[in-house]
């Protein structure tokens, strides 16, 4: 089974794209869920950047055989200059990712900039939480999903698969958060209350990468 498409899928499930135009950096296998993920959506177009275009025309080739529903351009990567007229940015190259290249953004402010009011970014890179690609759309206030939530959703349904049961999302993401705490120090966990039997509290996990709370979920304490 391969949970990538449901896991991306989740995130932007209450995003109208239907119709509209994707930009998807990357063309691996990431890439190809992503795709997948976008048709069902009911993209009309997308335009996919790869930095050898010779190497990537193969398995392209084939994402248009399968959807002849969805024009489909692929383009080097050295020739994107304009945001405009796309409504979902994707990117599926590793690059930002914690040990790959960290800190580095698959598209530079000027490109970001150009981008439509409603348009979203989406990096599915989830560590850090917060790439250089996130900071520049926070910088440019632009809409953004970060690869956190497509990392957690694709272990809930692989879980459910195997198990036949319904994890808690909820409580997986609290453990992916606090995983990446361990390693980067860069979450703290509180309690907005403090608990006492019966209580029912909220519990959140503070980024001192984004300076706010980015996850908070109700627990009754037992």
């Amino acid at each position: 089974f391969n949970t990538d498409v449901y896991g991306f899928m989740k995130p932007i499930e209450d995003v109208d794209l239907n119709g509209k135009k994707a930009v998807v950096l990357g063309t691996g296998g990431a890439a190809r869920a992503v795709i997948c993920g976008l048709s069902l959506k009911g993209i009309k177009k997308i335009d996919i950047f790869s930095r050898n275009v010779i190497n990537s025309s193969e398995s392209v080739n084939t994402l248009k055989e399968r959807f002849k529903d969805i024009e489909i351009k692929l383009l080097q990567y050295e020739l994107l200059s304009s945001l405009k007229d796309a409504d979902i940015i994707v990117n599926t190259t590793p690059l930002g990712m914690k040990n790959f290249r960290q800190g580095v953004s698959p598209l530079d402010d000027g490109i970001i900039q150009t981008m439509g009011d409603n348009a979203i970014i989406y990096d599915i890179v989830y560590n850090p939480i917060r790439t250089e690609l996130i900071n520049k759309a926070i910088k440019y206030k632009k809409q953004y999903r970060t690869g956190i939530d497509m990392l957690v959703y694709q272990g809930a349904k692989a879980f459910e698969i195997w198990t036949g049961q319904k994890p808690n999302v909820d409580k997986m993401k609290i453990a992916a958060l606090c995983a990446f705490a361990d390693r980067s120090r860069s979450f703290k966990a509180y309690l907005r209350h403090k608990p006492g039997k019966g209580d029912i509290v909220v519990f959140a996990i503070y980024s001192a990468e984004f300076g706010a709370a980015v996850f908070y979920a109700t627990v009754v304490i037992q």
